[in-house]
């Protein structure tokens, strides 16, 4: 969108430099900067994924947010700087496209603000929970992989792209060892606990990946769990954040 604006070609380089470092930033390093209780308000995730309007979806932070992080501020003064450039623009009906793309782009890299925040506090809550768990718990999770697609050699994108292949569905366990007896599970020991995982696949030829392909699947999976690791009595179970 920025290269077919009619802007100086200094202001052009100027946004798109901007924006990649932005999107460099997203990808690697803002999910990393985030915590429970942050001092910078875009990497709180206590703020930001809770609603004041109801009681039941709110919680408090521990501490003031008097940090402000130069690369949050970057994404958000780079899509003002579109913005401007757009409302300047002459002709109306590029200007209409224009922000009409504008408007779902900003959306998207938003969401992707949001999606960040959403996945470090899954992964703060799948540690808490893992460090608590009985040895009779186990934390699960669930997720369909990539097809498995037939290919030639050197396949291109356009031949890749759009393919049926068969549809494979994971399911990775990871449960508080009380013994090495078991040989079928790799052993990780921490400076407190002995952890086992285990992996399991489930391989279907035709699946549209709904709903009930999802629990027909985990339900095979935790079956062959169950049988294989009968002194498991409770699961914690986490699907895709999406």
């Amino acid at each position: 969108m920025v290269q077919e604006m009619a802007i100086p070609q200094a202001d052009r380089k100027h946004l798109l430099k901007q924006m990649d470092m932005a999107e460099s930033y997203q990808k690697s390093r803002h999910i990393n900067h985030c915590s429970v209780n942050s001092s910078c308000a875009t990497h709180c995730c206590t703020f930001s994924l809770s609603d004041p309007n109801c009681e039941q979806l709110y919680s408090a932070c521990t501490q003031e947010h008097n940090y402000i992080c130069s690369d949050c501020i970057n994404i958000i003064e780079t899509l003002d700087e579109i913005r401007q450039k757009i409302e300047k623009m002459r002709n109306p009906d590029l200007q209409a496209e224009a922000k009409n793309d504008f408007k779902n782009t900003s959306e998207h890299i938003m969401e992707w603000l949001r999606h960040n925040l959403r996945a470090a506090q899954q992964d703060f809550e799948k540690k808490r929970i893992i460090s608590k768990m009985g040895t009779d718990e186990v934390f699960g999770t669930f997720d369909w992989g990539q097809k498995i697609l037939p290919q030639e050699y050197r396949e291109s994108q356009k031949k890749y792209f759009g393919k049926k292949g068969m549809s494979v569905f994971i399911g990775l366990f990871v449960w508080k060892d009380v013994s090495s007896s078991t040989v079928t599970a790799s052993v990780t020991t921490s400076s407190a606990y002995t952890f086992s995982t285990q992996s399991y696949i489930v391989a279907i030829t035709n699946a549209a990946q709904t709903e009930i392909d999802t629990l027909s699947a985990g339900e095979l999976v935790l079956q062959q769990f169950q049988a294989d690791y009968p002194q498991i009595k409770k699961l914690h179970k986490r699907t895709d954040n999406g």
